[in-house]
This record gives structure tokens, C-alpha cells and sequence, in this order.
């Protein structure tokens, strides 16, 4: 689906480079609700009024646009207080989060400047009474009357959302007989398009003097259309500093990401989303921007400072809210959505021919994109590769411009979870102490006929009574075969190899280990390395000098006195690309470690269980949905294989690729062909 872009000037971009200045498409999140991000890589020059200057800092703006001629948008903001009492007990306390979920808006944004009776600004819990800052109002019902906060600078909206700015509500204030909603701020930062901070900025500043507020800090700034059409929620992250770009940041880090703006940048970024009137709202770490999931649960489009600060976001004494319905269906009908362990089929119909596309991801942003161009009424998709027991947001489109609200889903958990052992620990083994550098003892076909053993783990120097199962005693270094001297230690490395067998599919399939060891080890399915135990991280060579890397702290503790165990489990692509049908070999390295002075060590332990786990794949159903000359086949699972033949009795073959996922679209397909999956 094709969305109009915030400024015909701005062009998306998926990263920045220097000097840009970029502004996403709006994303519809609701009927008549849109989401839209700007990102600046510094240093920017802007030009605004006929004014110019350098933009020298990281900024990301987040800004949701509302269709205030909507009929179904109806705003809202933080009700009056149980025994309401002006200036003292107006609201309750509240996060935004709860904000989002106790009163179902679908959008919300910290409003009022407030303070909270205890903390101020920054109170510790919800549900305390505060005192809001300026005029609020709450369908039609005075919540904070006007006051003598300095906080005069209003948007007022009428019962059918008709807006007006007044930047002069001092006691005793306006007529409020047409009010309906009404929140306010401190100080305007755009009026009719003109930028009043590049222009005035001496005389603002003294108007509405501050210690800080007029620094670079996050900023929440609420604005109008000039048409009057849209009202703007627009937040600028902040005090998340960092070298290189805005759109190059990374939120999670809380830093590279967005420093924060002065008041006239404010300005710069509502004009670029399409504000003409704008007033600058309570920001700092009060910013927030968020939304409701369609469980109604609260999601962050922003990323607050303190956020970052605390791990939760701030509790606030007054907030906006926004009512929207769900987008519309439009000619998207009978959507079906099938989960299982890894993959989901989306099924729907659309009343005329049409392309599709589905959007999808872990969080409400998606990230993942599938869709076709073939014009088609019945529409089927297979996301694959899916995470087991995940919640995935999806949104559905299509080109005559139909859309399905963002929704989530659940895919089910892994099946089974039984284990079957493949050898425990008294299982038999190759083994060697010389030096193997240079030489692919890994690998299936290496002879070690001359290597001791086969012998019974577990393998041992050690005189600790508290490792079971000691079995197999191991050579010291060359020369020495009793208790050393001092001085005389165990070899640096041993070297083990076992075969063992596996019957089945490895697709899905979890390798569980259960290993003594004193001190670290390496261990090689089939040639291939799949598991470093307190070693050098690959890539990095391990040779047989190699020492265990301090700190060697174990599952025991320090020390390595393999008195319990080291678990550790190997799956995906490691186990269905290296583990076979029939033998295999599993090699390990075991190492010590060396401390300087005396630059021995005195005992080392080697033994292993393996087991294994593995999806218990239910046998999937295989569908085919032909349309005009378009064949598809689907089905809703992984770990199969897509056979074709000419006849029922075969023979059968792979379908050329292979094809191992769903779906499968043939276009004008030649003759009749049977169909089936392959596991």
C-alpha cells in the first residue's frame, strides 16, 4: 500500500548521511490516526523566516497526525480527581502506560505541566493528587481552572473537534461554554507558519524565561494544520547523545541516538510534519508518545529519556488522550490468520483483483515485509521462520487501498520436549595428549588408531571426592605417570573422540549436553566447531598452549573443580546442517589453566552425556488455491519438502529449488500435477 509522504521535499531513507534531513511516510496506526518519524544526521543547515543556522545535534522526532474531521476521533485527556479540588487535588497521579490501559484511548501523550503532592515532577507512585499547571479540560467538565502557573498558551477544541489556539488564557480567563476539550502550555513555538524562536527569539526568552527549559532537551510539542483539518502530537527525544546520525542511533543503547532540540528546531520539525500553530507542552523526561496495541495494551512510539534513566517510564499528573477506530477492512474480508510452531498462513479475500503484502515483526514497527504484485480476489501467505511461543503485530494491505488494522498473534510452542539420550557419561572414547596443532583431528576420517583408549568417561587428574563417576585416569605431561612433583603438571590440551549414532530428520532438532569440565573445552560435531566453553570467543585460533581465560568461573564456582555439571544445548542451523542419519562423530579439546608463577596446573576432568530434543511436527495439511491461471500450494509448517509427480503412484520428485516453504506459486502450470510434502 502507498501512503503520501510528510513533505514533497523529504525523501525516506533507510539510513542517513551527513547534512540530511529525513521524514518517513505517515503510517496509518487508526482511522484517522497517522505515525510518521523525522531523523537529522548533523550537521544540518536550516532555513526558516529567512533565517539560517547549523542544527549541530542528534534529533529524532516522533509526531502522530489526527484527522480532527473524523467523525469516530474523540479526544480526551486526564479526568478530574474523586474529590476534586482546584489547585491542590485535580488529577490522580499515572503513568502513561496505565494511562493508555485504564481509559482504552488508542493514543496518548504527556500534556500539562503538573506538579504531584509528594514529587513534584517526578513522584514515586500513582494514584497521588496533583495540581495541574494552566487551563484542562476534560469533555466539557473544568479539570485545572486558570491559574497563575505562567502556562497560558492553549489549544481548545470544540464538542465536534473544531480547534482554536489562544496564547492568553490568564485568570480569569475565556468563556468555556463551547469547550470541550482544552490542554495548555507553556509558550507557542510556531504561530501562523512563522517560526517565532528564529524571529524573536531575545523577546521570547524573556517572556518565558527558564533556567533549562530553553536548552536542548526532549520536547513535546502539540500543533495545528493551517487548515484546521489536523492536530499533531509530536515528541523529540532527548539526553541520548552520541556520535553519528539520528536515523543511525540506536534507542536501545540509550545513546547514538536523539540529544534533544532548542525551541526552534521544535518549530523546524512541526513544519516539516505540517504544523502551522504549535505550542511547546510539559517535555523533558515527561515525554512520551504512545499507543494501544489491538489488545489494548500500551506501546511506545517514542523513547523517552527517562526511560533510559529509570527502566519505566515517568508517572505524570496530566495527559492527552485520542479515541479512533480500528482502520477499516475496506474490501478485505474472511481473514484468516493459522500459527503454529514456526510459520503462520494468512488467508483473505478482497472484493476486486488485487496485490497483497503483510508487514510483520515482533514489535508494533514490524521490520519484515512479505507480498505479491499478481493481482488476485483470494490471497494466501506463509510467514516462515517464525520464533516458537512469540507474539507477532501484523498489518495486511492492498493495492485498491484496503487495510486490516495492526493486530498480533501467538505462535504455539515447541511440541514434545521429551529427550533421548544419545550416550551418557560412561560412554567410550578415543583419546590423545600430543600435540595436534595444524593437523584436522576433528574430522570424521582422521585415523586415530594410535590414540589411547577406546575408554570409559568420566576422564580424570583429580584427587576431588566430590566429581562422580571418575572412571579413566588421564597421562600427565610426557615422562610423568604418578602424582606430580612440583613443577610437573597435566598436559595443556587433551584431545577426545567418540562416534555415535542418530536416526531421523535433524531439522528441529535440540542437542543437549551435560559435561564435567576442568577447566574449558572445545567442542566439533562432524569436523564443524559448535561450542566454546570458557575459551578465546571464535574466531579467535585455539592451539594447544591455549589457556582457559580468566576469570574461570564455572557452573561450581571459581576454580573449574567439575563438581557439577556445564550445560549447554546447540539447535538451528549448527545441528540440521552437521548432524547425520546414521554415525557421527563428536571430538572435544579440554584445557587448563595456567597460572604465572608456578605456570601448572594439577588436575583436569573430561565426560559428557548427550541428548537430544526435537519438534514433534504434526502432519500438515496441504492446500491448493487456483484462481484464473494462478495455482498456489501451501501449508502451515516446517521441515518438509515439496514433491511433485504425474501420477498418484509416482514416481515422485522433489519440485526443483527445492521448495521447503510455503507457498508455492505457479503461474499457467503445464498438465495435471500431484502434489505432496516430504518430511
Amino acid at each position: 500500500m502507498k501512503y503520501p509522504i510528510a513533505l514533497v521535499l523529504l525523501i525516506a531513507q533507510a539510513t542517513c548521511s551527513r547534512a540530511d534531513i529525513t521524514v518517513t511516510p505517515w503510517t496509518p496506526l487508526y482511522k484517522g490516526i497517522d505515525h510518521a518519524i523525522g531523523s537529522n544526521c548533523p550537521p544540518t543547515v536550516v532555513v526558516n523566516n529567512g533565517v539560517s543556522f547549523t542544527d549541530s545535534t542528534l534529533q529524532v522526532a516522533h509526531c502522530v497526525r489526527v484527522d480532527l474531521t473524523d467523525p469516530d476521533i474523540r479526544l480526551f485527556t486526564t479526568p478530574r480527581a474523586s474529590s476534586w479540588a482546584a489547585e491542590s487535588r485535580e488529577t490522580l497521579s499515572l503513568s502513561i502506560n496505565s494511562f493508555v490501559r485504564n481509559y482504552k484511548v488508542q493514543v496518548a501523550a504527556d500534556a500539562n505541566f503538573y506538579d504531584v503532592f509528594p514529587g513534584g515532577s517526578d513522584p514515586t507512585q500513582e494514584g497521588l493528587p496533583s495540581e495541574v499547571h494552566g487551563f484542562l479540560m476534560c469533555t466539557g467538565q473544568v479539570v485545572s481552572p486558570f491559574d497563575n502557573q505562567n502556562r497560558y498558551a492553549s489549544i481548545l477544541f470544540t464538542s465536534n473537534n473544531v480547534p482554536t489556539i489562544n496564547l492568553n488564557t490568564r485568570p480569569p480567563g475565556i468563556d468555556t461554554s463551547a469547550i470541550y476539550t482544552a490542554v495548555t502550555g507553556f509558550y507557542p513555538v510556531l504561530t501562523n507558519g512563522v517560526n517565532v524562536w528564529n524571529l524573536y527569539l531575545g523577546t521570547y526568552s524573556s517572556l518565558y524565561s527558564d533556567s533549562s527549559i530553553h536548552g536542548y532537551q526532549p520536547r513535546t510539542v502539540f500543533g495545528i494544520s493551517q487548515d484546521r483539518r489536523y492536530l499533531y502530537l509530536m515528541t523529540i527525544d532527548g539526553r541520548q547523545s552520541g556520535n553519528g546520525g539520528g536515523a543511525c542511533g540506536n534507542p536501545a543503547t540509550c545513546s547514538n541516538y536523539s540529544n534533544g532540540a532548542l525551541d526552534a528546531e521544535s518549530a523546524m520539525w512541526m513544519l516539516l510534519f505540517g504544523g502551522w500553530d504549535a505550542v511547546s507542552m510539559d517535555g523533558g523526561g515527561s515525554t512520551a508518545l504512545y499507543m494501544a496495541n489491538c489488545a489494548g495494551d500500551a506501546i511506545g512510539l517514542n523513547h523517552s529519556s527517562y526511560l533510559c534513566q529509570s527502566g519505566r517510564e515517568r508517572i505524570l499528573g496530566c495527559h492527552f488522550g485520542v479515541y479512533a477506530k480500528p482502520l477499516s477492512l475496506g474490501g478485505i474480508n474472511n481473514l484468516v490468520i493459522s500459527p503454529s510452531e514456526s510459520t503462520a498462513t494468512f488467508t483473505w479475500q478482497t472484493d476486486a483483483p488485487s496485490d497483497a503484502r503483510i508487514d510483520y515483526g515482533t514489535t508494533p514497527s514490524y521490520g519484515a515485509t512479505i507480498s505479491s504484485t499478481t493481482r488476485l480476489k483470494n490471497h494466501v501467505f506463509t510467514l516462515n521462520g517464525l520464533s516458537p511461543a512469540t507474539t507477532y503485530f501484523y498489518r495486511v494491505s492492498s493495492l485498491n487501498g484496503s487495510l486490516v488494522s495492526a493486530c498480533s498473534f501467538t505462535t504455539a510452542t515447541l511440541g514434545g520436549g521429551t529427550q533421548t539420550q544419545l550416550f551418557g557419561i560412561l560412554h567410550t572414547w578415543k583419546y590423545t595428549s600430543n600435540n595436534l596443532d595444524g593437523v584436522s583431528w576433528q574430522l570424521p576420517a582422521y585415523d586415530d588408531s594410535s590414540w589411547l583408549g577406546p575408554s570409559a568417561g568420566n576422564f580424570y587428574i583429580e584427587n576431588n571426592a566430590g566429581v562422580p563417576s571418575k572412571t579413566t585416569p588421564l597421562p600427565y605431561s610426557a615422562n610423568n605417570t604418578g602424582t606430580p612433583a612440583p613443577g610437573i603438571s597435566v598436559s595443556p590440551t587433551y584431545y577426545f573422540r567418540t562416534h555415535f549414532s542418530f536416526s531421523g530428520n535433524a531439522s528441529g532438532v535440540t542437542l543437549n549436553f551435560a559435561c564435567y569440565l576442568d577447566d574449558g573445552a572445545v567442542f566439533y560435531l562432524n569436523g564443524t566447531e559448535i561450542q566454546r566453553v570458557r575459551m578465546t570467543p571464535a574466531p579467535a585460533a585455539i592451539t594447544y598452549n591455549s589457556s582457559v581465560d580468566p576469570p574461570t568461573v564455572g557452573p561450581c564456582g571459581t576454580g573449574n573443580d567439575a563438581t557439577c555439571q556445564d550445560l549447554f544445548s546447540i539447535s538451528g542451523s549448527l545441528v540440521s546442517t552437521n548432524l547425520h542419519s546414521g554415525d557421527n562423530l563428536l571430538a572435544a579439546e579440554l584445557h587448563q589453566t595456567y597460572l604465572v608463577p608456578p605456570g601448572v596446573s594439577i588436575d583436569a576432568v573430561f565426560g559428557a552425556t548427550l541428548s537430544y530434543s526435537s519438534v514433534q511436527l504434526n502432519p500438515p495439511r496441504l492446500n491448493v488455491l487456483r484462481e484464473s491461471d494462478t495455482t498456489t500450494v501451501y501449508w502451515n509448517a516446517s521441515g518438509f519438502n515439496l514433491q511433485y509427480a504425474d501420477d498418484p503412484a509416482g514416481p515422485w520428485a522433489d519440485v526443483p529449488g527445492p521448495v521447503t516453504q510455503s507457498t508455492f506459486v505457479l503461474t499457467s502450470p503445464p498438465g495435471m500435477k500431484f502434489y505432496r510434502l516430504r518430511n
